[in-house]
């Protein structure tokens, strides 16, 4: 099931929950959640040198804290040099309900904050053959960047979990680093 479709304005409220109190809270990490979405995207070709905190060296990147968190205490910016960076949050819950309700409101945020051109295409993800989630993907001609929500379904480890993906960067790294095939 694939779907093309301009996007709407809706209000903003990436990736929070209201209401039920034994849902995990997460809360915006900036007051222009809009305006910082923007600012990531116009600082994706320098591969987010602007937003990047502290960094961590891995054997085959860097991960860096993001200065600016569209969710806070969630997002990170992952480098692996020449050009290819990811600015990437994310948020794990056991609810289904939780992480559609989070999939539902990032993604709203997502279609409010981008205008024209912007163009989302929506799958199933699938994972070794098995539908896994769903992922909403934007594009614009004016940008290299691909913005992306996706909601998973984690089974490794002790019990299963939902998780919430935003990304922005390119779009191999948007599989990758989400585990769409």
């Amino acid at each position: 099931m694939r779907f093309v479709r301009p996007f709407s304005t809706i209000a903003v409220s990436l990736l929070i929950v209201t209401g039920c109190s034994h849902m995990q809270q997460l809360t915006r990490g900036t007051d222009d959640v809009c305006g910082s979405l923007q600012q990531l995207i116009d600082d994706y070709d320098n591969g987010f040198a602007g937003f990047r905190g502290k960094g961590t060296q891995m054997p085959l990147s860097t991960v860096y804290d993001a200065k600016v968190e569209l969710v806070e205490g969630h997002c990170q910016i992952w480098n692996w040099g020449q050009g290819d960076s990811a600015y990437l949050c994310s948020a794990s819950n056991r609810d289904l309900e939780t992480a559609r309700q989070r999939h539902e409101r990032s993604l709203a945020a997502v279609r409010g904050c981008l205008g024209s051109p912007w163009q989302e295409e929506g799958d199933w993800r699938e994972r070794n053959g098995e539908t896994d989630g769903y992922a909403s993907r934007f594009r614009s001609p004016e940008t290299h960047a691909v913005v992306s929500v996706q909601t998973t379904l984690q089974t490794g480890g002790p019990g299963r979990r939902y998780t919430n993906f935003l990304f922005i960067g390119g779009e191999a790294r948007s599989n990758s680093m989400t585990g769409t095939n």
